[in-house]
């Protein structure tokens, strides 16, 4: 058996290498929306197998935050999956196996012998083959979590409030979009229901009528509900891992996609599931500006429409970057490669750590969610700073009322707080 400094999260330690049976084992990290994909995806599909194939999860950090235990049990409470899965901050099993990517699926024989892929990790054809040679049963429908309806949140993620109040919240940890209704500067708000037909709900936003849309990570889909009648549609079909949603000018949908590189835009009106332009990146993961199509972008997720373009947080990269009107991606902060950090500045100087979420204040400053340093930053005419706010834990959504008060999905820590316009006090929301 390794010795490790490692730690377990839903197990007792485990002998790897000597566990008597086969095993997939999926080397992933924390803030890698792919790897989130893909840990889902084993999921449903040996679920539709009724296999009993052992799944183990070796988390291998890459950002700073990503080195607590905590960050780990958190992040896979959030994903609803009781795998075996070990916190490798020493990253001695990447090692031991010579992992080469994130994520990664390989096949570890009982005879400890590691079979991957192309690349270092199996397909999705070839992990469903695994399963397959294990049972005799045809693959049934794949079955969603059973939701939880409590009103303490797990996981939440993100947020966005209509016109006229209505309050939407993803908690992919609960399965559940909430939606509440709450007054602008109250302490509280009145749950009135829940959405859960999504296997993982992601981003949500109100169109000017009110109609939420809201991504589906895990199928790959936005869709939108009419919150009077609970109608509702699928608007796009076909991404690989939905990340981020906002309007332009003109009321056509822009998407992010974290797990394909790019940034997508429905145009207003659309009835066409799968009609929809890429407008930024060409697909390959990397941080590069240039045109629109020759651009590279790394795991793009929130989004902000302003005067001076589309600004985005590319969480990969750690930076704010931006597509401008005339279809140019430009870096506005941080440095060459791929480093963070937690500096004000600007330009290189100005570093964040995994920044989700992105949203313009009435004055057209910018207020970015830094998950990884569990801060508020504000990003003005290309200077970097910090909103001294503490307390909040891997802060991934936000939300910008009209008078400037700022509402966030505090993730870790499982609230909803918000911020008065001067920044100088904030308070946890209550549901009822």
């Amino acid at each position: 058996m390794i010795e490790t400094e490692s730690q377990w999260v839903n197990s007792e330690p485990l002998d790897i290498e000597n566990l008597g049976t086969d095993a997939l084992v999926v080397m992933f990290s924390a803030g890698c929306a792919l790897s989130h994909s893909r840990i889902r995806q084993l999921k449903h599909v040996r679920n539709s197998f009724n296999s009993r194939i052992p799944i183990i999860l070796i988390h291998v950090p890459r950002f700073d935050y990503e080195q607590s235990v905590e960050t780990v049990r958190k992040t896979v409470e959030g994903l609803r999956v009781d795998f075996p899965t070990l916190h490798d901050p020493n990253l001695e099993m990447w090692k031991r196996f010579d992992a080469q990517t994130i994520p990664s699926v390989s096949l570890l024989q009982s005879s400890g012998e590691l079979v991957s892929g192309e690349n270092g990790t199996l397909s999705a054809q070839q992990f469903q083959e695994v399963f397959k040679s294990e049972v005799e049963t045809q693959p049934a429908e794949v079955k969603a979590d059973s939701p939880n309806t409590s009103k303490d949140f797990v996981f939440p993620t993100h947020l966005a409030k209509s016109a006229d109040g209505f309050l939407a919240i993803s908690d992919p940890g609960s399965r559940l979009i909430m939606v509440a209704k709450h007054t602008l500067g109250s302490e509280n708000a009145e749950v009135i229901g829940y959405i859960d037909e999504l296997l993982r709900p992601g981003d949500v936003a109100f169109t000017v009528s009110g109609t939420l849309l809201a991504t589906d990570a895990d199928r790959g889909s936005v869709h939108e509900y009419n919150i009077d009648t609970g109608k509702s549609r699928m608007l796009a079909k076909d991404l690989r891992s939905p990340s981020g949603l906002a309007f332009d000018d003109d009321g056509s949908l822009f998407i992010s996609d974290a797990a394909a590189n790019t940034i997508y835009r429905i145009a207003a009106g659309s009835e066409s599931v799968d009609r929809f332009q890429q407008v930024a990146g060409t697909g390959e993961f990397g941080s590069v500006d240039g045109s629109s199509t020759a651009a590279a972008l790394a795991q793009p997720n929130g989004m902000a429409r302003t005067d001076y373009g589309l600004y985005f947080c590319e969480s990969s990269s750690s930076r704010i970057r931006t597509l401008t009107d005339a279809g140019n991606v430009v870096t506005k902060t941080g440095r060459q490669g791929f480093s963070w950090g937690f500096s004000d500045g600007t330009g290189p100087n100005a570093l964040l750590q995994r920044p989700t979420d992105i949203g313009a204040l009435s004055d057209g400053r910018l207020v970015v969610t830094d998950t990884g340093n569990s801060a508020l930053r504000i990003f003005d005419d290309g200077e970097l700073s910090t909103i001294a706010i503490e307390g909040l834990s891997q802060p991934q959504g936000l939300f910008i009322e009209s008078d400037d008060t700022i509402l966030v999905a505090d993730t870790a820590n499982s609230r909803i707080v918000s911020i008065t316009p001067d920044f100088h006090n904030a308070f946890e929301l209550i549901f009822e």
